[in-house]
């Protein structure tokens, strides 16, 4: 009985093994920010990206953890990402070549432009909305006079509001009538999508972006 439980064992652990080489073959962003740099400084792979979609500029609203990861896997995508910062001492911190607080140890390429101008940042061609869900109707509101009519935006958030009972959705919905809105959700990490390893989410919209 022993000998067959070492057995099993062993064929498990080779077929993990296995598996582990067959996602460092098809998931090429797999194994760190090396990777990571390489591949968003690679043109052919930016050439690539430029023709899947006409959103060549991408701004990701709030630097936290979660915004932090989105806005490095859209440059990772080759797209020109900004990043807005809402706290002071984290915009400082990132202009000067240093980690954002929120997501300690990861490192962000200087091809990430930062910036604590709100109207700066919406002259992107695609918007990713990731503020807290109780902020979130109040950031929309300040929002509001900066977003084109049909700009896409993509709600990154998820919760209910307190109060109001009403999902970030709806929120977001009566305060930006103008927006094409999308949301963006699924089971992910921000430490993972920033170190770009696999993961997967789902985008939903009522039509096309």
């Amino acid at each position: 009985g022993d000998r067959n439980k070492g057995g099993e064992t062993k064929r498990k652990s080779a077929h993990r093994q296995t598996s582990h080489n067959k996602m460092e073959k098809f998931w090429p962003i797999c194994g760190g920010q090396d990777r990571f740099r390489a591949r968003i400084s690679n043109p052919r792979f930016r050439l690539m990206s430029q023709d899947l979609t006409s959103f060549s500029h991408i701004a990701v609203l709030g630097a936290g953890a979660w915004g932090t990861a989105l806005a490095l896997a859209a440059l990772g995508a080759g797209r020109k990402t900004t990043l807005w910062v809402r706290e002071d001492d984290v915009l400082a911190s990132l202009k000067t070549g240093n980690e954002n607080r929120f997501l300690p140890g990861v490192k962000l390429p200087k091809e990430l432009a930062v910036t604590g101008d709100l109207a700066e940042a919406c002259k992107a061609d695609a918007l990713l909305l990731v503020v807290p869900a109780q902020v979130m109707h109040a950031f929309a509101d300040h929002l509001r006079p900066h977003l084109a009519p049909g700009q896409p935006l993509v709600i990154c958030a998820k919760g209910i509001e307190q109060g109001s009972g009403k999902l970030v959705t709806e929120v977001v919905a009566e305060s930006l009538p103008q927006a094409a809105l999308a949301i963006l959700s699924g089971p992910s990490f921000a430490r993972d999508v920033a170190r770009g390893l696999p993961t997967a989410v789902t985008l939903a919209a009522k039509g096309e972006l």
